[in-house]
């Protein structure tokens, strides 16, 4: 009994509960930069709706930002460090406020966040970034 209740306080130290957060964080990143590689056109529509770039631009930007997303996850699998925790903390911030903002102005529109693989409202997918911020900054 005693050598489960060690083994117990082993699996839950906090570098191994941190090692697990940025593990699920990394993975969700890679699934949503995947699924949006193969169907970009939800994400290419998002960028459309702000009015802000020329067509030929939203068309690298989205790309940017799904090799930004994918790499970071990748770096987050990889290697552990606070650049990439402050990188993600920062990402995750961005996300929250355009769904916040989306949800505002009730656009019920998909944000794409997860592409077309795993359709979520945005209520949901703001839920899911907010617990994704609150372990990425657990992470420090």
């Amino acid at each position: 009994m005693e050598a489960y209740l060690i083994m117990i306080r082993k699996l839950f130290t906090e570098s191994s509960i941190k090692n697990a957060i940025r593990i699920i964080i990394g993975f969700i990143f890679i699934i949503a930069g995947v699924s949006k590689l193969v169907s970009p056109n939800t994400l290419i529509y998002e960028i459309e709706k702000l009015d802000y770039f020329h067509p030929v631009l939203v068309l690298i930007l989205t790309y940017v930002l799904i090799l930004f997303e994918l790499f970071l996850g990748i770096f987050l699998l990889l290697k552990f460090n606070k650049k990439n925790t402050i990188i993600t903390i920062a990402v995750l911030t961005f996300f929250c406020a355009y769904l916040s903002y989306k949800i505002i102005i009730n656009d019920t529109s998909t944000c794409g966040c997860l592409g077309n693989f795993i359709a979520i409202t945005n209520v949901q997918a703001l839920i899911k970034d907010i617990f994704l911020l609150i372990g990425a900054i657990y992470l420090l």
